[in-house]
C-alpha cells in the first residue's frame, strides 16, 4: 500500500473512533435526560452508561459500526463477550446493547440461547479449529443472561444528534438554535469531563445534576464538536452565539486569551486585525480597543511586542515589562475625533497586550474587562474574575480561525 493510501486509511479509522466517542456521549446525554428523578447516571461504569435506579441497575454498552454489516449473532460477539463475563460473576444489572449498523438485516431485539452460543462460536484458520467459548458458562449463566440482555437497534448518527437536540429543548425549554450553539457543547463537554473522572462517585450524576451544570452562560466549545461538525460549522457556531449575545459590540472591552510559542505570525496578523480593523481611525469614538492576553513566556511575548512595533502597532502594556501597573493599563486611549464629529481620527494607541500574570494583577485589582474569550485554555476562575460576563471558553481552533471570528477575511 502506497504511503497516501495508508494515510488516508489511519484518517478514517482514527475519524471513525472519534464518531463512536461522540455516538457514545450522545447517547449518554440522552440516557440523562431521559432519566427520572430516582435515578442516577454512571458515566463508564459496569458499561458505557449504567442507569443507578432505586430497583433496578442497567448497564448500557454503545456501539456506532456505521461500515459494518449485521449478518448473524456472531455480528455482536464484541460487546456481548464482556456482559457476559460480567453477568457470570455476579452483577445484577440488565444489560443494553444500543448498535448501529450502516446495513445487512435486522437486528435482533434479543437473542436466543441457541443466538448466544451462535454469537460465542468462533473459528480460527491454520488449522481450523471450532472454539465454542460458550462452554465456559453454566447454563444457569447463558440462560439468565438472555433474560437480561435486550438489544436496541441504534439511529443513524445525525438522527440521534438531533433527538439530543430536541430532548435538550424540552428539558431546559430553550430554542433549538441555542440548544446547537450553546447547551449541547456545555453538555458534551460536561460527559467528556466525567468520562476521565479516576472515582465511580465522581463519575455519577443525576438529571438535576445534569441540566444545573449545563444550564449556565459559559460557552464551553470542545474540540470533539469541532471533530465532528467540522472546523466551518464550529467556527459558524462560536461565531452566531458571540453575535447573539453582543459580545463582539464595539462599545464593549473584549480580551481575548490566545497561546504562543515564540514568533508567530498568525498571532500577528491577527494583532493587526483587531488594532487597525476593530479600532482606530474610522471607527465611532466610544470604541473600545481590543486587548490580547498572551498565554506564553517572558521572551515569546516580548518578541511579539517587538514585531507588532515594527509593524506600527502602537501598544499598551501597563509596563508590565518593569512593574505592571492595572490601573494605568486600564486608562482608555486619548482619542481625537474626525472633524468634531463621531468617529476616531487617531488615537494614543491601537491594541492593549498583556501577559497572565498581569492577568492575574489586572483581576485582583478589582477590574474587569466586558467580554473575555479564551482560546485553547482550562476552564478557571481567572478568567471569570477577570470578566462581567461568562467567559467564552473555545477549544481546538486554531489562531487562523480566531482571526474570522472577529471578522478577518481570508
Amino acid at each position: 500500500m502506497n504511503p497516501k493510501a495508508v494515510r488516508e486509511t489511519r484518517d478514517r479509522s482514527a475519524h471513525a473512533s472519534i464518531r463512536g466517542y461522540v455516538y457514545q456521549f450522545d447517547r449518554t446525554i440522552i440516557e440523562i435526560l431521559s432519566a427520572d428523578k430516582d435515578t442516577s447516571i454512571l458515566v463508564e461504569g459496569l458499561e458505557d452508561v449504567d442507569l443507578l435506579g432505586a430497583d433496578r441497575l442497567t448497564a448500557v454498552q454503545v456501539k456506532y459500526w456505521s461500515s459494518r454489516s449485521y449478518a448473524t449473532p456472531r455480528s455482536l460477539r464484541e460487546p456481548i463477550e464482556p456482559m457476559i463475563e460480567a453477568f457470570s460473576k455476579g452483577a445484577k444489572h440488565k444489560f443494553i446493547l444500543h448498535v448501529h449498523f450502516g446495513s445487512g438485516v435486522g437486528v435482533p431485539s434479543q437473542l436466543s440461547v441457541d443466538d448466544l452460543k451462535t454469537c460465542l462460536t468462533r473459528t480460527t484458520r491454520n488449522p481450523t479449529v471450532k472454539h465454542h467459548d460458550y462452554e465456559k458458562y453454566s447454563s444457569d449463566v447463558i440462560e439468565g443472561f438472555v433474560k437480561q440482555l435486550k438489544i436496541r437497534p441504534g439511529k443513524e448518527f445525525f438522527d440521534q444528534r438531533n433527538e439530543v437536540i430536541d430532548l435538550l429543548g424540552k428539558r431546559l425549554k430553550i430554542g433549538r438554535q441555542d440548544a446547537i450553539d450553546v447547551y449541547y457543547p456545555n453538555a458534551f463537554a460536561l460527559i467528556a469531563e466525567l468520562a476521565t473522572k479516576e472515582t465511580r462517585a465522581k463519575r455519577r450524576i443525576d438529571l438535576q445534576g445534569f441540566v444545573s451544570k449545563i444550564d449556565v452562560k459559559d460557552s464551553i466549545y470542545a474540540r470533539w464538536h469541532m471533530e465532528v461538525i467540522g472546523v466551518e460549522r464550529y467556527v459558524k457556531g462560536l461565531s452566531r452565539r458571540l453575535r447573539s449575545e453582543r459580545a463582539l459590540d464595539a462599545a464593549k472591552a473584549k480580551a481575548l486569551v490566545v497561546n504562543i510559542e515564540g514568533s508567530d505570525e498568525a498571532v500577528l496578523k491577527l494583532m493587526r486585525r483587531l488594532a487597525k480593523d476593530e479600532f482606530g481611525p474610522g471607527k465611532l469614538h466610544n470604541t473600545k480597543p481590543w486587548t490580547l492576553i498572551v498565554n506564553g513566556t517572558n521572551e515569546a511575548i516580548g518578541q511579539l511586542k517587538i514585531e507588532a512595533l515594527r509593524d506600527s502597532i502602537v501598544l499598551q502594556d501597563g509596563y508590565e515589562h518593569l512593574e505592571f501597573q492595572p490601573g494605568l493599563f486600564d486608562q482608555s486611549p486619548v482619542i481625537n475625533r474626525r472633524n468634531r464629529g463621531d468617529s476616531i481620527k487617531n488615537s494614543s494607541y491601537d491594541l492593549r497586550v498583556i501577559g497572565i500574570p498581569s492577568l492575574r494583577k489586572y483581576a485582583d485589582s478589582g477590574y474587569r474587562f466586558d467580554v473575555l474569550i479564551a482560546i485553547g485554555q482550562s476552564k478557571n476562575e481567572l478568567f471569570s474574575r477577570a470578566s462581567e460576563s461568562p467567559p467564552f471558553f473555545v477549544d481546538g481552533i486554531l489562531i487562523e480561525q480566531v482571526y474570522h471570528l472577529v471578522g478577518g477575511k481570508t
